[in-house]
């Protein structure tokens, strides 16, 4: 995962530092219609691959963090890889999330730049600030990847050493005294109800419609266009989000969560 996420970074980069050098060719007005469009539009989909990279550190630390999660509960692991991944995450969502934010502003400003909403200087003083926070961002997130896949493959070889001492009869508790959930009898083990996953997947993709809703409708208001979008533009999203909404509602109150799964 270092070297994908490695890979993406350095893309990310050279495309960062490619769009920087053409804005800072643009002269306003002044400027080449036909070169103002070029940067408007490929620096867009510049600050959509920043956001994918940034969520790429996002995903991997949720992700082995709830691996890390699952090998406490299943095998009984112990706690302190719980408070190492927990202070991974503290260190590399904080930078991420400025650095994602930076971005976003940054892509709106480039619109109301256009515009002529704002000045241009406004638009590229905050450019440099993004690429400067992506530059930290990135930076943290490689050094903490790979202190964590060191700390994933330590976590492997316990989970092996406590499976091949279940496998001579050795009794595994937990400093509780309970035994790890995959060591229990099958039928000992509890599960969430699929109906309550249901509800979650369903309440998932409404919040996720409204989401690209708000970006649709920024991205309006950045090109003085949201007095017509937002009249007619939430109609659509409505209709599909209501139906995921009560399905998820309908689905919690059928399928409710029992009190001793940790889910």
């Amino acid at each position: 995962m270092f070297f994908v996420f490695l890979g993406v970074v350095l893309a990310d980069l050279g495309f960062l530092a490619t769009w920087l050098v053409l804005g800072m060719r643009l002269q306003g007005g002044a400027a080449d219609p036909a070169l103002l469009e070029r940067h408007q539009i490929g620096g867009l989909m510049v600050c959509i691959l920043t956001v994918f990279a940034h969520s790429v550190t996002f995903v991997y630390f949720l992700g082995t963090g709830l691996a890390v999660k699952e090998a406490r509960k299943n095998w009984g692991i112990g706690p302190e890889w719980l408070r190492e991944t927990r202070g991974f995450k503290m260190k590399a969502y904080p930078v991420a999330m400025l650095a994602i934010a930076a971005t976003i502003a940054t892509g709106i400003l480039g619109g109301a730049a256009r515009s002529g909403a704002v000045p241009p200087l406004v638009h590229r003083a905050v450019s440099i600030a993004a690429i400067a926070l992506t530059v930290a961002a990135f930076a943290v997130a490689l050094r903490l990847m790979l202190r964590n896949g060191w700390m994933m493959a330590v976590i492997r070889g316990e989970v092996a050493e406590i499976r091949a001492a279940a496998a001579r009869g050795d009794r595994i508790a937990t400093a509780g005294g309970a035994t790890p959930e995959l060591l229990r009898p099958a039928d000992e083990v509890k599960r969430a109800p699929s109906g309550f996953l249901a509800s979650r997947a369903c309440l998932f993709l409404a919040i996720s419609l409204w989401v690209l809703y708000a970006f649709f409708f920024f991205q309006h208001t950045a090109n003085g266009k949201w007095q017509e979008f937002g009249r007619v533009g939430w109609i659509p999203f409505a209709l599909v989000s209501a139906p995921l909404f009560a399905a998820a509602a309908y689905l919690k109150s059928r399928h409710p969560l029992p009190a001793d799964v940790d889910f």
